[in-house]
Order: structure tokens, then C-alpha cells, then sequence
């Protein structure tokens, strides 16, 4: 059916270019007992992939990150950002609560 359409002449539809979805041109004749593609075919995985594969993928996000520091200006001690002082109960150059 193929080869009618070829050899009337007409050319492959716009869209599709004359070639396969990996970038070369459509056959014009079977290729070691292959029938000829009518239209470009999508890119099929060879393999299943397997659980260990796609789990260790997925799981490079879940890398729990440190929590950030800053320094206590009055005290010069390591404290969480925008957060008062433990040690010494400043926040933002007053002193917000009592510490004993």
C-alpha cells in the first residue's frame, strides 16, 4: 500500500516530514523482513525498570537538608533564623523574653 503511494508520486504528509520519530528518512522497502513503518513510532523503553532502579531515583530527594544558623548578635551563639535567642532572649536588638 506503501509503495502505491510512493510511486504515485506523492509525497509523506507535511507533519511527519518523511521521516521516523529517531530522525531518519522512511524506508522506501522492508528492512530485513520488517514491514515498512506507515507513520513515525514512539521511543519504547527495551526494559521494564526495575523497583530498585526507579526507588533509588525518587529517593535523591528525600536528602533531608541541615536546618539553617545564624549568629546571635548580643551573644555571638548559634541560634535559628528569625527566631529568638535561646541562650540570651534577644530577637531583633531587644530583648523579647527572660531567660534564667
Amino acid at each position: 500500500m506503501l509503495d502505491a503511494v510512493l510511486d504515485a508520486g506523492e509525497e509523506f504528509p507535511e507533519h511527519l516530514g518523511g521521516r521516523l520519530s529517531c530522525g531518519r528518512p522512511i524506508p522506501r522497502r522492508p528492512i530485513r523482513g520488517r514491514p515498512i513503518p506507515r507513520f513515525p513510532t514512539m521511543a519504547v523503553p527495551k526494559k521494564k525498570t526495575s523497583k530498585a532502579k526507579s526507588r533509588s531515583r525518587r529517593a535523591s530527594n528525600w536528602v533531608l537538608q541541615a536546618p539553617a544558623r545564624s549568629v546571635c548578635p548580643q551573644c555571638r551563639r548559634a541560634k535559628l533564623p528569625h527566631v529568638v535567642c535561646p541562650n540570651c532572649g534577644w530577637y531583633k536588638g531587644r530583648q523579647a523574653i527572660e531567660v534564667d
